[in-house]
């Protein structure tokens, strides 16, 4: 005869009613203290945050800033400062972003680009407004919007 008393957990057991810790996809940046009781570094727990935020700081690195990865990043900065033909400059940037995302941020599907060069007299100040659209297909995410702001100088 068998006896099937001990092969399970019964369904009011405790063991049911414990909290399940999410864990983090990664650091908030810029790295900030955690105010909470979930660590001393604030960390994301949404993965199409974590993405998005590793992906503008692709973004704005230049190559040569990231130790150990001395092609990391997209060379944006150095080249608004050669800015010479706003032309050129928007073919350039969209090369550079494409094969840094290829590289380094595959999970990332390009979708489109688009930038702005505004020239404020006034302030003597001028800066370049990207914006580039993006899906993350194995988050099943599309039409996802990240904006950066290049000043200039």
């Amino acid at each position: 005869m068998i006896s099937f008393k001990s092969s399970g957990i019964k369904s009011d057991s405790n063991i049911f009613n414990r909290k399940i810790k999410k864990k983090p996809a990664g650091i908030v940046t810029p790295v900030t203290f955690n105010d909470g009781n979930d660590g001393i570094i604030k960390t994301r727990f949404n993965p199409a945050d974590q993405i998005k935020d590793n992906f503008r700081n692709m973004i704005l690195t230049n190559k040569g800033e990231r130790l150990g990865r001395y092609d990391y990043g997209c060379d944006l900065r150095r080249m608004v400062t050669e800015l010479n033909s706003f032309e050129e400059f928007e073919q350039e940037i969209m090369k550079n972003i494409l094969n840094s995302t290829k590289k380094y941020m595959p999970m990332i599907d390009l979708e489109s680009f688009n930038s702005e060069y505004n020239n404020d007299t006034e302030l003597e100040l001028s800066n370049v407004q990207l914006t580039v659209i993006y899906n993350i297909p194995l988050l099943g995410l599309s039409s996802q919007k990240l904006d950066v702001t290049l000043y200039v100088v």
